[in-house]
């Protein structure tokens, strides 16, 4: 502890974590093992004193001249926070039960029963979404192989005319020799390009075939003459080089552009097919080129609908694309110059062209939206076909799901709170009522009726307290008919007194009389003497008896007061199952409002199902006419209908299961509410039971008592006789005493007289305290 004392003024001084101004005189006190750093200001005049007692939250305005004074204050401060801080508490706690009332309560209660609602609409949602996204991906995978066979099936056919013109004999023998000026080798020209035209115009695939050879023999179906570029114009180029370089000696293209500077133009054919032209030396002397036309090209990707804003490639090995894209069910050519529209150089494209796959697909997010990413190649052309599909497409379907259970929660909260406010409303009404009445009854109307129609646990309270308030005024009117009685007594024995002081005062002039009497008794003290030996043997007997008694009033009380626990217990057992009937009525009407709830998620079920067979009846309708085109999606359309029809049949399964549940339910209710009634009337018969032991206790009590006194009066009577036995035979001896005994029993019978008028003061008492007994009770009103 430091006490140190600065003088200054108009300066500041910064204490931990205070900043004071300066006065005439500082204490700076640190009491360090508490770790409290007071800093207390005062002068001669206090006025300083007060404004640093504020600045610590000390009330007390006065100087400190020592530290018990010091710690005192800090105690006191500290003892005042704590009381204001449970008076908070409390009040906190007052408003917190205020605040959450049974109105509130019974609405989160129904609120609660939403929850499995918002859990299965959540749960339907997703597993809808998942089954339409796999089936989508799992039809648009099957699509896309459909059209990929398809591909590879024309190409090959493309391959084939190709081989077919190339090792054809009249072509090799041509190209094998060098006399191309004879009438013969002419009449072979000519119909070797009737022959070649026939492909063409037989093939709606084929937009051109052209023929590059030495010399002026090049041709073209077109009707272009090939002749100033020949093969020669292109021998040694990339589309040449790499045709005689390609396995079996032809190769697909995206764009010939060595050709097309002779005027074909490119937007008329879509892909193109290169060959070498051998001779029977097998060295290459020509070159075929087979266009596909952009017309085939186009029917066959814009049948494929993967739905709005679906994109599909067709890339050639020399990175040609060709893309369409699907925009309000119509397929439109994409501009793939444009580098909004071009897939190659995406990293997209780097990942299907760094897979091993030949047909796949994966999720990938493309232009900020996710899209499901399907590739194949076409055979071994070199061409990949890719399709772009957003997953959004596939959510449609589910959001119906959604939006209803949406819906459906939206009604079930506004039912909750309806009927919660309403079920509070009615509660709050009956607890108000019970309580309006408790204030009546402790104001001392005994009057009231608390009955009440209602069915439930209020019902029972209100008619419980009802039956109380009858009972107190049952009880009140016998305490009154009591206090009636004990006027009545007192003064009965008011009278009874007067009535023996004056027989009090004729027993005075009867000792006269015994004075006379004493010669004769004297003369049947023997006799009497006899007697009491005789009435001595029969008070033994009796005394024996009494004890015999006495043992088994012992034993009945035993067993009447271990009959009473039992009936106490059994009292309470009874509460218990009653309680307990209670709650499982509760439960089991609980169990059938969520049966009724789950029967009208079933309903919903059901209707999806049916509404599910119906989407895909109408699909297999469009896919029978669509004819091998939507073979495949056929197949997914019965797949569908099938799994509508088993929820269907699931759903009637589980509406059976739910109809059986609420029947066995009513019956276990009813049996509940049966078993609720018995439990009443054995409650009934237990409480009367309780009663009926109560007053056989009460009475074996009494009866041992009295057996007690008779047993004290026999052991009385006994001694007495004894005595009596020797008194008789000292009668005699004593008679001529009795004159002097006389003179005392006068003086005993003055005493009798004072005793009588205190008895008399007594009753009077006795009859003032049962009037203000009766005063007492007239507050209370029972009728």
């Amino acid at each position: 502890m430091n006490i140190n004392f600065k003088h200054k003024a108009e300066n500041f001084y910064i204490f931990s974590s205070f900043i004071v101004p300066s006065f005439d005189k500082i204490i700076y006190i640190s009491y360090n093992s508490n770790k409290i750093k007071p800093f207390l200001l005062f002068d001669s005049n206090q006025i300083k004193v007060g404004i640093a007692m504020k600045l610590l939250k000390f009330r007390e305005k006065k100087s400190i001249t020592s530290i018990s004074t010091l710690k005192g204050l800090f105690k006191k401060r500290k003892e005042n926070k704590e009381q204001k801080k449970g008076k908070e508490g409390r009040q906190n706690t007052k408003d917190g039960n205020r605040r959450f009332g049974i109105r509130i309560k019974l609405i989160a209660a129904f609120m609660f029963m939403i929850i499995p609602i918002v859990v299965l609409g959540y749960l339907s949602y997703n597993t809808a979404y998942s089954s339409i996204k796999t089936t989508a991906s799992d039809t648009s995978l099957e699509t896309m192989e459909q059209a990929k066979k398809y591909l590879e099936a024309s190409l090959r056919s493309i391959e084939f005319i190709s081989t077919q013109l190339t090792t054809d004999n009249e072509l090799k023998a041509l190209v094998s020799t060098k006399q191309h000026d004879t009438v013969e080798a002419q009449t072979t020209w000519n119909g070797l390009r009737v022959a070649i035209n026939d492909y063409k115009t037989n093939n709606n695939m084929i937009s051109n075939i052209a023929v590059l050879l030495d010399g002026d023999n090049s041709f073209s179906t077109q009707g272009r003459a090939m002749n100033q570029i020949g093969f020669q114009g292109v021998q040694g180029g990339e589309l040449a080089t790499k045709t005689n370089e390609a396995i079996g000696g032809f190769a697909w293209w995206g764009l010939h552009p060595e050709i097309d500077v002779e005027g074909t133009n490119p937007q008329n054919y879509a892909m193109s097919l290169a060959c070498t032209v051998k001779n029977y030396k097998h060295e290459v002397v020509g070159l075929l080129v087979i266009d596909v036309s952009t017309g085939f090209v186009s029917d066959t990707l814009s049948d494929i609908n993967f739905g709005n804003d679906s994109k599909l490639y067709l890339i050639s090995p020399d990175n040609r694309e060709i893309a369409y894209v699907m925009a309000d069910g119509e397929s439109q050519a994409l501009d793939t110059s444009l580098a909004e529209n071009q897939l190659i150089g995406q990293e997209v494209y780097n990942k299907i062209v760094g897979s091993e796959e030949e047909f796949g697909s994966f999720t990938y997010d493309y232009q900020n939206c996710e899209h499901l990413i399907l590739h194949t190649d076409i055979g071994e052309t070199g061409y990949l076909l890719v399709g772009v599909v957003p997953t959004r497409n596939f959510t449609t379907s589910a959001e119906g799901i959604r939006k209803i259970t949406v819906e459906l929660c939206l009604i079930a909260a506004a039912f909750a709170i309806i009927f919660g406010f309403f079920f509070a409303t009615s509660m709050g009404r009956a607890i108000n009522r019970v309580i309006s009445i408790s204030k009546k009854v402790t104001e001392g109307d005994l009057t009231v009726d608390c009955a009440s129609a209602r069915k439930d646990e209020l019902g029972t309270l209100s008619n419980t307290f009802n039956l109380m308030v009858a009972n107190m005024r049952k009880l009140i009117e016998n305490v009154s008919n009591t206090a009636t009685s004990v006027t009545q007594s007192a003064q009965t024995v008011a009278t009874t007194s007067k009535e023996v002081a004056i027989a009090s005062q004729e027993v005075a002039k009867t000792v006269e009389e015994i004075s006379k009497g004493a010669s004769a008794q004297a003369m049947d003290s023997e006799q009497g003497s006899t007697k009491m030996k005789d009435l001595a043997g029969k008070i033994n007997i009796v005394s024996d008896s009494t004890k015999t008694i006495e043992k088994y009033s012992d034993d009945t009380i035993n067993l009447t007061k271990r009959g009473l626990s039992s009936i106490v217990e059994l009292e309470s057992k009874a509460k218990e199952t009653t309680e307990m009937i209670h709650a499982i009525i509760s439960d089991i009407q609980t169990l059938d409002s969520h049966s009724k709830s789950i029967g009208q998620i079933v309903k919903v079920i059901s209707s999806i199902a049916d509404q599910t067979n119906l989407l895909a009846l109408n699909a297999s309708i469009e896919a029978a006419r669509a004819g091998d085109a939507g073979r495949g999606f056929a197949v997914v359309a019965d797949e569908i209908r099938k799994l509508a029809e088993q929820s269907a049949s699931a759903s009637k399964e589980i509406s059976a299961i739910i109809r059986n549940t609420q029947n066995q339910t009513a019956v276990v209710a009813e049996r509940a509410i049966s078993s609720e009634n018995i439990l009443k009337s054995q409650n009934i018969a237990v409480e009367n039971s309780l009663d009926t032991f109560k007053g056989i206790s009460e009475a074996m009590e009494l009866l041992a008592q009295k057996v007690s006194e008779i047993m004290g009066g026999v052991n009385e009577m006994d001694s007495y006789t004894n005595e009596t036995v020797t008194s008789i035979q000292n009668i005699s001896s004593v008679s001529e005493e009795i004159a002097a005994s006389t003179e005392e029993v006068t003086a005993s019978t003055e005493e009798q007289l004072s005793s009588i008028e205190e008895l008399s003061s007594y009753a009077q008492q006795l009859g003032e305290a049962a009037k203000s007994l009766e005063e007492s009770i007239s507050r209370f009103k029972i009728d």
